[in-house]
Order: structure tokens, then C-alpha cells, then sequence
């Protein structure tokens, strides 16, 4: 949410986080630098660099892990051009009717292609 408030965001002490947590979010912040975020680490603080929307128009993998496609589908509606998530099944495991509620609630998708705006 940080990238998509404008303003410098810092998340202090992110290495004291678990290593799993770690790993995702270093994902997470893979896949927000290709989208346009700035995000730097800075020894153990994260600085964002909010802006008031990211790109898009990329390809994204959500490396099975459903927590990133809740994080990057969570902003979506601010990602000015469409994505694809690569394994966007991986939702099915906490969350089967994900994209049915993401539907009603003004979210645009097309499952065939895993792309969302």
C-alpha cells in the first residue's frame, strides 16, 4: 500500500522478520519495482517512495503464493495499465471465490489469461 501513497513511507527492521516473510517480501518488492514503485532498502528499513499510481503492462509470477496476488490484486484499481499474474491459481488455496468478490467489488479481470486492471 505504501508504493500508492505519496510521500516517503519507512518500514523499519524488516530482517528481524522470518525468513519465509523475508523471502515473500523480497518478491513482493520485485514485483513493485517492475510495476514503477520506488522502494530502496536501506540496511534493515525499507523506504517507499509513494506515487499516486504504478504502470503496469507487465507480466508478473505470483510464485504460487497467494499472498501475492492478494498484495498485488489489493492495488490493482491503481496500477494504470493491466498485469498478468502468472499461477493466479495459487488463490484457491485460502480464498476460492477471490475473484468473484474481486468482481463485485469493481475489479476487472479475465481468468483465461490471469490479467486484472
Amino acid at each position: 500500500m505504501c508504493t500508492i501513497i505519496p510521500g516517503e513511507n519507512i518500514l523499519y527492521n524488516i530482517t528481524s522478520l522470518p525468513h519465509n516473510a523475508i523471502e515473500r517480501t523480497k518478491n513482493i518488492i520485485k514485483i513493485l519495482t517492475k510495476l514503477g514503485a520506488n522502494i530502496k532498502l536501506n540496511n534493515n528499513d525499507l523506504i517507499i517512495i509513494g506515487q499516486d499510481f504504478l504502470h503496469g503492462g507487465i507480466e508478473i509470477d505470483s510464485q504460487n503464493d497467494h499472498r501475492i496476488i492478494f498484495a498485488i490484486s489489493s492495488i490493482s484499481s491503481l496500477i494504470k495499465d493491466p498485469i498478468t499474474i502468472n499461477n493466479s491459481e495459487a488463490i484457491d488455496k485460502s480464498y476460492p471465490e477471490f475473484w468473484n468478490v474481486f468482481r463485485q467489488l469493481g475489479g476487472e479481470f479475465a481468468h483465461k489469461e490471469n490479467t486484472i486492471e
